[in-house]
This record gives structure tokens, sequence and C-alpha cells, in this order.
């Protein structure tokens, strides 16, 4: 796996390392590693303008041990992914993952379950039905 320190390209200091995914063996290994976890949080970036479907440009995932950044545009057997998104004892943790799921449902031909999405979980406790997830943290934990 690539490794790259983060803090060479901000000023921020992470705590967590960030691990670019681009090759079928490190993607394996990854998705192994998930299968013993109880949860993964997702993400997607696609672009969506002038096309029937998403265009998929990158899946970020994290968990208790750092982020990973999954190139779907590099030659990659997406299976073990897959298999992570419908395997019913991994929790996929998303923020307002309408998009994603549609996403995820193209790109892979499954929808991830069980999920958590952290927009409905907040307006279930009273704060805002469409908040962003920056503006939750910033409330909840005084981070911007």
């Amino acid at each position: 796996m690539l490794f790259l320190d983060v803090n060479t390209l901000t000023d921020t200091k992470w705590d967590f390392p960030v691990t670019f995914i681009n090759d079928n063996d490190s993607l394996a290994a990854l998705c192994a590693r998930w299968r013993e976890q109880k949860s993964v949080a997702l993400d997607t970036e696609f672009i969506r303008e002038r096309t029937f479907y998403p265009i998929l440009g990158l899946i970020q995932a994290a968990d208790k041990d750092g982020i990973y950044l999954i190139d779907p545009l590099a030659d990659l057997d997406f299976a073990p992914f897959s298999a992570v998104l419908i395997d019913e004892s991994i929790t996929k943790v998303f923020h307002a993952c309408g998009e994603d799921l549609d996403v995820f449902a193209h790109f892979c031909g499954v929808l991830p379950a069980p999920i958590f999405d952290t927009q409905v979980a907040a307006a279930y406790c009273g704060m805002d039905t469409q908040m962003g997830y920056q503006r939750i943290v910033q409330e909840l934990y005084d981070i911007s």
C-alpha cells in the first residue's frame, strides 16, 4: 500500500494515516480487514452532469485505523469491496447517503446494508433535517 503523509500537504497535523488504494492486493487486504470490524465510514465523489448514471471518481473510507482513498478509475477487482458493502455484520456509515447508494448500486451492482446515516440520526436527535456533516460537527464538537 502506498502511504502519503498528509502533514506534508497542509499545515494541519493529522493523527491518522491516509492510504491510497490503487492495486488489487491492497484493496483485497483492506476489505479482508474490514470483514473483521463492526463498521466502516464511506463517501463517494462523482460526476453526474450530462450522464444517465453517476461517474464515480473516488471512494473515501475510514475506520478506526485510518483514512483510505480508493481509486475507482484504476483497473481493480471490486468483488471484495462489494462483499463488504453487503456484509450484514458491518455497519456502513454515511452522511446523506441517497446519492452514494445510487453510485454503489450502479458501480458495484449492490446496495450497502446495513447503513447508518448521520444526517438522519441528527434529525432524529432534534437537529435540522438537512444539516451538512460540517455543520453537525461544528455544533456538536465546536470544530470547524
